[in-house]
């Protein structure tokens, strides 16, 4: 299986995070069901104006999933929000390192294909990572879409906003 519908953005983040970060067998085979070409020229873009820009899409990616996962064994973190998710592997790495922790993924596009790979990599995944359709643009849908897939917001919760930005208007 290849998905082959993933944005030019998120695969060139992935070829250039490399499966240095993300590196769990789920996570792994995860990437490896990622159809990444469309992505490829833009990663020559980038490496062509600054060589080292990979180095920076890893140490962010390093530090995200470092604070994550300090957050759930410090703080006792048990539900994590990662609002614009996309086909990214946070999840899965996540979940391998803290099996019991649930993580609810919402995006406007894919949140079908990526619970369906879910279930190819282990059926028992989607019960931990719930990948939630929605237009964050719109929060009481969110927030309603949340709680009916799980999420108790009278727990605290740890919100990552690493996709976010591909929200923003220019």
């Amino acid at each position: 299986m290849k998905v082959k519908n993933i944005s030019s953005t998120s695969a060139m983040v992935t070829i250039l995070a490399g499966d240095e970060i993300h590196k769990s067998a789920p996570a792994k085979r995860f990437l490896d069901m990622l159809d990444l070409e469309p992505g490829r020229p833009f990663v020559e873009e980038c490496l062509g104006f600054w060589p080292y820009y990979d180095h920076l899409v890893k140490n962010r990616k390093s530090c995200i999933l470092n604070l994550a996962c300090d957050a759930i064994a410090n703080d006792k973190i048990c539900q994590i929000v990662i609002p614009g998710a996309g086909l990214d592997s946070l999840s899965l790495e996540i979940h391998a390192r803290h099996s019991d922790c649930r993580i609810f993924e919402i995006d406007v596009a894919n949140m079908d294909t990526k619970t369906g790979m879910l279930r190819c990599i282990d059926p028992s995944i989607p019960d931990y990572i719930r990948c939630i359709t929605r237009d964050l643009t719109n929060p009481e849908s969110v927030t309603a879409s949340l709680v009916e897939h799980g999420w108790d917001p009278t727990i605290p919760s740890l919100m990552i906003l690493e996709g976010i930005s591909y929200y923003l208007a220019t």
